[in-house]
């Protein structure tokens, strides 16, 4: 306890020539803090718009089959905002026009990129399994087979299990392949959105018949 306000004076003076020089800097620091945190949320929202005005110019050029300007697009959103979930959407975009006219060594390129980087993690899969199809569609069944078993494919399951059942039965692997269909069945089934698969049920018991 302090006997005069002058004795609570010369005290809070003491304190403040012993701990000044460090409120000073912790406020400096606060501030600065907050300010780049404002600033970093203001470039995020800034580049998450340029993204999204760019996947629009995407959108409109694959309606247009316009190959060349839609690759200088979905390079200018994975080199520049590769970060934002645009980006994959712009690989996947410009992979499945690339695989329409017959260029699937660059669909996979780009497949691959969209797989590896995509910060959505449901987009990675349809990259994983879109890949693994391009890869098949080029008689490379192991290279879709390794695809296919880097990752857990979540609801892509039933698209993943049936592709892997072509990719086994392309390297003669008829009992694996069948029951790739028949996981692929199961995984269908469990979905209830899923319309109906008749082509895949026919790969299934064609083989199960076979078997007989």
């Amino acid at each position: 306890m302090f006997t005069s306000d002058e004795e609570a004076l010369d005290a809070i003076k003491a304190w403040w020539r012993d701990n000044g020089a460090w409120v000073v800097a912790g406020l400096a620091i606060g501030i600065a803090v907050v300010a780049g945190w404002r600033f970093w949320e203001a470039s995020q929202e800034r580049s998450a718009q340029e993204a999204s005005a760019l996947y629009e110019q995407i959108r409109t050029q694959a309606a247009l089959q316009d190959r060349e300007q839609l690759r200088e697009i979905a390079a200018q959103l994975r080199d520049d905002y590769g970060r934002t979930a645009y980006a994959a959407q712009g690989a996947l975009r410009y992979a499945a026009v690339a695989v329409e006219t017959g260029e699937l060594e660059e669909a996979i390129e780009w497949l691959r990129w969209a797989k590896d980087n995509s910060r959505d993690e449901e987009l990675g899969k349809l990259a994983t399994v879109r890949l693994a199809r391009v890869h098949l569609a080029l008689d490379d069944p192991e290279s879709a087979l390794n695809t296919l078993d880097a990752r857990d494919l979540g609801r892509f399951a039933a698209l993943a299990e049936e592709v892997r059942g072509d990719a086994l039965y392309a390297t003669n692997d008829r009992d694996g392949a069948r029951e790739a269909y028949r996981r692929a069945m199961d995984a269908h089934e469990d979905d209830d959105d899923a319309p109906p698969r008749p082509e895949l049920e026919m790969k299934y018991y064609e083989l199960a018949d076979s078997e007989e």
